[in-house]
């Protein structure tokens, strides 16, 4: 990074430290590793979440949120920041139990979670949902995924849990 940009990068966050990482570019000459180009990733990803079932035992949305994360982040880092967010609406849970009854969807294309949730209301207690989507591996970079900015994450509670 030149002088010029550091500076500026130090004048608009006030010198504090902001952890970001670098993001390999593709090039024409991609060939060796002496060749590789980066750029610093200033702006985080935004990806919709929504949660899904409805249900009084856990926090449920009105409408799909935006949570911003690397690119370079893993899923499971994407699944436990959600986590967190949901982690003081939990009354006996821990992070750790939250993470273990829920899991996240990548929707197929023009799939929305609004009409998933129309189709399948909470009532349904015997857990039965029917989603055309994969359920996201917690190893998969979030660069990775394929998600587009209009695309919402389906984040899928577990409903009969002890």
């Amino acid at each position: 990074m030149n002088d010029q940009t550091w500076n500026y990068l130090f004048e608009i966050y006030d010198g504090r430290d902001i952890p970001r990482y670098s993001i390999e570019v593709a090039t024409e000459n991609n060939t060796e590793e002496t060749d590789k180009e980066y750029i610093i990733e200033l702006y985080y990803k935004r990806l919709q979440v929504y949660i899904l079932p409805r249900e009084a035992e856990h926090l449920f949305l009105r409408k799909p949120s935006s949570i911003y994360i690397s690119r370079k982040a893993t899923v499971f880092d994407y699944h436990k920041k959600v986590a967190e967010i949901l982690l003081p609406n939990q009354n006996k849970r821990s992070l750790e139990d939250l993470l273990g009854i829920s899991r996240l969807w990548r929707l197929e294309t023009g799939e929305d979670v609004l009409e998933i949730e129309r189709y399948y209301p909470s009532d349904n207690k015997n857990g039965m949902y029917v989603i055309r989507g994969r359920v996201l591996g917690l190893q998969e970079v979030i660069e990775d995924i394929d998600v587009a900015e209009d695309d919402c994450l389906l984040y899928e509670v577990k409903l009969n849990y002890s």
